[in-house]
């Protein structure tokens, strides 16, 4: 995704496919899971750099209709990975401080969890959370280091333990 007048805007962006095969009635093709949970990766060049890009990325493209959650992370995590977003959204924020909401937003007909009331009103809209999953920007420097082996490490060790990784035994 390009963002226009942000300083660093080419920002890696992921849509997740959370649907896992649930077919819903009005919704068959599975297509609204599959755009509500959103991973951006940045490089942090100054304070409110997360939340702008967090707010743009909810509101441009194809993030803008139907989603519900963006993530925005350190260009340490893979987005594309959705358990290092998840591990990146629950050890680097302060739910209170770091999820803002966007009221008003842009949603779909088959969101099941629009209520009737809006749905009869032709009112399709509901809110979106950003999550600032980045290290804080006043202290990052004080932050604690991330404690993971490096690709080749995991790659040497899957090599010679997979076996037990994936339940296979021997």
């Amino acid at each position: 995704m390009r963002l226009g007048g942000i300083a660093g805007s080419a920002i890696p962006t992921y849509s997740h496919d959370l649907g896992g095969g649930i077919v819903q009635r009005d919704d068959p093709a599975g297509l609204q899971a599959a755009r509500s949970f959103h991973g951006v990766s940045i490089k942090q060049r100054y304070p409110g750099h997360a939340v702008q890009a967090g707010t743009i990325a909810a509101q441009c493209g194809g993030s803008a209709y139907a989603s519900k959650y963006i993530v925005v992370v350190d260009e340490d995590v893979d987005v594309t990975n959705l358990e290092h977003l998840i591990w990146a959204m629950v050890m680097r924020t302060d739910p209170k401080r770091s999820i803002q909401f966007i009221e008003g937003a842009w949603d779909s007909p088959a969101d099941p969890a629009l209520p009737p009331e809006r749905r009869a009103a032709g009112n399709m809209t509901h809110s979106v959370a950003l999550i600032n999953a980045c290290k804080p920007w006043h202290w990052r420097d004080k932050f604690p280091a991330t404690n993971a082996p490096s690709p080749e490490v995991t790659r040497k060790a899957r090599e010679k333990f997979g076996w037990l990784l994936d339940g296979n035994g021997r």
